[in-house]
């Protein structure tokens, strides 16, 4: 099975090359304003006064880490005319490959962009960015964690609709969660609740407990939709 697993995922990181750099500058400008957004939202000096940037830095680690798993290329940009994603998982299915290699080939793609990007969005935040005095070195990977956790969550649901679902479907299917990664933290935030300040409270305070309840329910979100794409492929008019 794995051998068919790293052939796709070899060719996918081939052909990706210049959408992970496109990826590694997005994810670098989105680390360069988080840490002004931090900056203001957690100020070092007790003599200043927290910002009121925090629903800005909810939508900035929300957006952000809802895409990690993503190499942004060039398909991206017109699967939605051309519905590029089944074509090629048509051209996939004709190979003697199976549907779970091809979906467990799509989750390890996930996984490594994952690791990448979230590297290069973290170690710069905390470096850079106040989290890192204001933290304690667990509690900094504890923090990494449970926003890596949220972004594995939600990248599986976009690889579903990008393995089961029509072009169209997908492109949606994006702008709704666009809209709702944006409209969640300004509504949380009229009740006074906000994702960044509550998942640093929550690390200050219970530590590793938190990323390791992040990985059990991303391991249960993970094994769930992974089954519920291999079901939906196996569905489509040309699977085998």
């Amino acid at each position: 099975m794995w051998d068919n697993v790293w052939l796709i995922v070899k060719y996918d990181l081939k052909r990706s090359r210049w959408g992970l750099l496109v990826s590694v500058l997005m994810y670098a400008y989105f680390c360069f304003f988080t840490v002004f957004i931090t900056r203001e939202q957690f100020p070092l000096d007790p003599a200043e006064t927290a910002g009121r940037l925090g629903t800005v830095a909810d939508i900035m680690l929300l957006t952000s880490m809802s895409c990690v798993g993503f190499a942004m290329t060039g398909d991206y940009r017109v699967y939605w005319r051309s519905d590029i994603f089944s074509k090629r998982l048509l051209f996939l299915r004709q190979l003697p490959i199976s549907v779970r290699e091809l979906v467990a080939a799509r989750y390890v793609l996930i996984a490594i962009n994952t690791a990448m990007l979230s590297v290069l969005y973290f170690v710069p935040l905390f470096l850079f960015g106040p989290l890192g005095r204001l933290l304690t070195p667990l509690q900094i990977v504890s923090f990494a964690l449970t926003w890596v956790a949220f972004g594995v969550c939600m990248s599986v649901m976009y690889a579903y609709k990008e393995l089961a679902g029509s072009g169209k479907s997908y492109f949606l299917y994006c702008c709704v969660w666009a809209i709702l990664l944006i409209a969640i933290p300004v509504l949380t935030s009229l009740l006074g609740f906000g994702f960044v300040e509550s998942s640093v409270e929550a690390v200050k305070r219970y530590g590793a407990l938190v990323p390791v309840i992040g990985a059990v329910v991303a391991a249960v979100w993970v094994g769930f939709w992974f089954r519920k794409t291999e079901r939906r492929i196996r569905s489509r008019s040309f699977s085998r």
